[in-house]
């Protein structure tokens, strides 16, 4: 199985907007991830993100470029602080039910997408095993055996799709 981590896109601060939606460059940022992801055929079967207003629209925006609108659905526990340890047993039990799934992506925040990661594949949510950067992506395999490993990532101003 696939696990697609995703840090929202940019946002205004919450003096402009206390909702945070997505900025205008945050919007152009994570069109463009989403483009890259449509054209390197990533698959994924099923899109969490949290319920803040970022996070929404970045998983939509994802979900639409990907031709995959109806499978975004707000879900428990992807907010900044929330129990990495709790995310991760969620996750590894979709992995063990669904072997056949594509790939499960998960639109999040810091520090619980770094904390995540570090914890799926070296079993500590201390380390910085991967960084986001605004928009970013990282993917992680999980094998046969249930071992997760970091398999790519990919943030917008690695992006070039001229």
């Amino acid at each position: 199985m696939m696990l697609y981590l995703v840090r929202h896109g940019d946002a205004v601060g919450a003096d402009v907007n206390p909702e945070r939606p997505l900025s205008r460059e945050g919007r152009k940022d994570i069109l463009k991830v989403a483009q890259y992801l449509k054209k390197n055929n990533i698959e994924i079967d099923c899109i969490w993100h949290s319920g803040k207003k970022r996070a929404i629209e970045t998983a939509q925006l994802i979900a639409e470029a990907l031709d995959r609108k109806e499978l975004c659905e707000e879900h428990v526990g992807l907010n900044p602080n929330d129990d990495v340890e709790i995310m991760a047993e969620e996750i590894n039990e979709v992995a063990r039910i669904e072997d056949e799934r594509e790939g499960l992506m998960v639109v999040g925040h810091l520090p619980l997408l770094e904390q995540l990661g570090s914890f799926l594949i070296t079993g500590s949510a201390s380390g910085q095993i991967i960084e986001f950067h605004a928009g970013g992506v990282a993917c992680l395999h999980r094998d046969g055996q249930g071992k997760w490993s970091f398999a790519w990532g990919v943030y917008p101003e690695m992006i070039n799709l001229t």
